[in-house]
């Protein structure tokens, strides 16, 4: 399994996240094969998954990509400095647009990497993000402070899947009403929030295309 997401608890539609990455992923910055469809789903709500939990309103933007091929070198450069830098962070079009919002929260996943983080934006300013990779090194920011561990000593998280529930847990400021039994599946529930959405193809061959619909992943 693999997904990049983010939730926002604001509406957000396809137009929204043109206008929020249109402007910073200039046509410089993209990788001559790159491809990105965008799926979103919502409004929905965690009790809707987990009764209990929050009846509070959340949409997800689903990304479809490679990453390797999204930005040219000489959008790594633009994109990949600072804090990201920083903080080993995964370059994704989630956290662009995170920033351009100023609220919300990304989660990237990957079976075959190993990689879970989290990452949150609240009153547009970097809250929290924690990132697993390959069990090999663990990268924890504040917001200001960044601590790495490699090889990790403890994750009090316990794994991939709890350091989702750990994300959202802290992004929603509510914990979730998720039964132990339960953890284990939560990447296939995030994951799958966009299974069955309509999926939009906003570049393709290297070019910002608007308005193209597609239908499969």
């Amino acid at each position: 399994m693999e997904f990049g997401q983010l939730h926002v608890q604001e509406p957000l539609d396809v137009q929204g996240v043109i206008g929020g990455l249109r402007g910073l992923i200039l046509p410089e910055f993209i990788h001559k094969r790159a491809e990105m469809k965008v799926g979103i789903a919502g409004p929905w709500r965690p009790a809707d998954l987990w009764p209990g939990s929050l009846e509070r309103v959340v949409w997800t933007v689903g990304f479809a990509l490679r990453r390797e091929l999204l930005f040219s070198t000489k959008g790594e450069q633009r994109f990949g400095g600072g804090s990201i830098e920083r903080r080993l962070a995964p370059l994704h079009p989630a956290e662009l647009l995170v920033r351009s919002l100023g609220n919300g929260l990304v989660t990237l996943f990957s079976d075959g990497g190993g990689l879970c983080y989290v990452m949150s934006w609240r009153e547009r300013h970097l809250r929290y993000s924690l990132m697993l990779q390959d069990r090999v090194r663990v990268v924890r920011c504040d917001g200001v402070e960044v601590e790495r561990e490699e090889p990790p000593k403890k994750l009090p998280e316990g794994d991939r899947s709890g350091m989702l529930r750990i994300g959202l847990e802290r992004w929603l400021t509510e914990p979730l009403r998720l039964a132990p039994s339960e953890e284990m599946f939560l990447p296939d529930v995030i994951g799958g929030l966009t299974d069955h959405v309509e999926w939009h193809t906003l570049i393709q061959d290297g070019e910002w295309i608007v308005g193209e619909d597609v239908t499969q992943r």
